[in-house]
This record gives structure tokens, C-alpha cells and sequence, in this order.
């Protein structure tokens, strides 16, 4: 019980406004570098959940392989809410399943 207390704490802690900045920073320290390497970064410097990051691509159709770059601002807004919802959805469902923060 006291470890979904502290799993839920940190995923509120991953809001989707720090998922974005996390991008964008990457955006524009790196526009060459693509997607998936970008959202790899994001789940080690923010703790984003690796299967939602996954799955938000996926939902929106992104290819892991653009260039993080050529991406418009409303699309890394929108990925990075999608991978929130998804992230705070299957926290919901099945909070075992996600990564432990570190």
C-alpha cells in the first residue's frame, strides 16, 4: 500500500509540462537526434515510462526514427500529453507494472 502512495507521488511529479520542456530542450540542444533516442534521454533524466513513451508513438503515428527537429511545437505538446494520459492510465490499471523511481 505505502508503494502505490509513493509510485503515484512520483508519476504526479512527471506532469505532461515536464515531459514537454524535457523535449524541447532536447529539440533544440540536439535537432538531429531522433525521436526514440530523444525519448530514451527523457526516461532517464525525468524517469518517463519507457512503454508509454512507446505507445504514445505509436497512437499518434509518429516514427521513432524523425529527426526530433523537424517536429512542430503542438506535436511535442501533444506526445507528451498522450504519453502522460498513458502513463497515468496504466498506473491505474496495474501499478506493479511500471518502473520504480530510482
Amino acid at each position: 500500500m505505502a508503494m502505490d502512495i509513493l509510485l503515484q507521488g512520483f508519476i504526479y511529479k512527471v506532469h505532461a509540462d515536464r515531459i514537454v520542456q524535457q523535449l524541447q530542450t532536447q529539440q533544440h540542444l540536439g535537432p538531429h537526434q531522433s525521436l526514440g533516442v530523444a525519448l530514451q534521454e527523457a526516461e532517464v533524466r525525468i524517469g518517463l515510462c519507457p512503454q508509454a513513451a512507446q505507445l504514445g508513438m505509436a497512437v499518434l503515428q509518429l516514427d521513432p526514427s524523425r529527426k526530433i527537429g523537424r517536429l512542430r511545437q503542438c506535436e511535442l505538446a501533444q506526445l507528451s500529453r498522450t504519453i502522460y494520459r498513458l502513463w497515468h492510465q496504466k498506473s491505474s490499471a496495474n501499478p506493479a507494472a511500471l518502473p520504480q523511481p530510482a
